[in-house]
């Protein structure tokens, strides 16, 4: 794919606008441009995809940085994603979200021993494909439905009303917390409090976090209630013991490991 870098006046951020096949190398070629880019209001890093698709390895090894770095991904009106780049690159950025009259191509993924052989369908890279899709928020009928209907030489082209309705934007459950932190940025003092306060990822992070911290409280038993505060609050000092030039790096893994910890808790309820 061709990489570049654009302006989005509506949020005012510099944008990735990710264009043509996907082949091997991809993955560093977006690398190198991703500290020109800017986050969304929900903290990711917004890639607007345009694309027939291509290499299915290539487009995996996308998705881990996309999952390193959280990423969000458009399909807009003048645009198409196609193969790999709709049910692997697309559907694996934390939001995803066909815009006017974009479209989506799926396929059922395929084998080819070389240009002359006719291409088969290969059960294997179909459930990796689809299991990728549950990974990251959506459903495995999804992606698989479209996968078992559509072969090598066809493809299925869904346009913003039917990708919504069969749970191929958002993901579903996605949380659309903005990149607003629960506390006020003019009176922060701390450092773990200021990087927060500059920085969008760990701006949604932690607004995330908060509210899922008091959805559970209010969940809870009144008498457990006191005991989780008295963790939460010990939970904050640790937080804000990161410290020095990787302060992101220890914020981010204690916030999702804490935001691990409270779902689990609330599960259990």
């Amino acid at each position: 794919m061709e990489f570049r870098i654009a302006h989005n006046p509506e949020e005012n951020i510099q944008v990735i606008i990710g264009e043509a096949p996907i082949i091997e190398g991809d993955a560093k070629r977006l690398e190198t441009i991703l500290t020109q880019a800017g986050r969304d209001r929900y903290g990711n890093i917004p890639m607007y995809l345009n694309s027939p698709g291509g290499s299915v390895l290539a487009a995996f090894a996308m998705v881990e940085l996309m999952d390193k770095h959280e990423f969000s991904a458009y399909v807009s009106s003048n645009a198409i994603c196609a193969s790999a780049c709709a049910s692997i690159v697309y559907i694996s950025a934390r939001f995803h979200q066909v815009v006017g009259k974009g479209r989506l191509g799926i396929h059922t993924c395929y084998i080819q021993g070389n240009p002359a052989d006719t291409p088969g369908p290969s059960a294997f890279c179909n459930k990796k494909i689809a299991e990728n899709a549950t990974d990251h928020g959506t459903s495995y009928s999804a992606v698989n439905m479209w996968q078992r209907e559509y072969g090598p030489h066809s493809m299925a082209w869904i346009g913003q009303d039917v990708a919504c309705k069969y749970g191929l934007c958002g993901p579903p459950g996605f949380d659309d917390t903005p990149a607003i932190p629960s506390f006020e940025c003019r009176t922060a003092k701390q450092e773990s409090e200021i990087a927060i306060c500059s920085n969008k990822r760990l701006a949604r992070h932690e607004a995330s976090l908060v509210k899922i911290y008091f959805e559970t409280l209010k969940s809870l038993p009144q008498n457990d209630r006191e005991g989780f505060r008295l963790q939460q609050r010990a939970w904050l000092k640790y937080r804000d013991s990161c410290k020095g030039p990787d302060v992101t790096g220890c914020l981010l893994t204690r916030m999702e490991n804490r935001y691990t910890e409270i779902i689990k808790q609330k599960v259990r309820q």
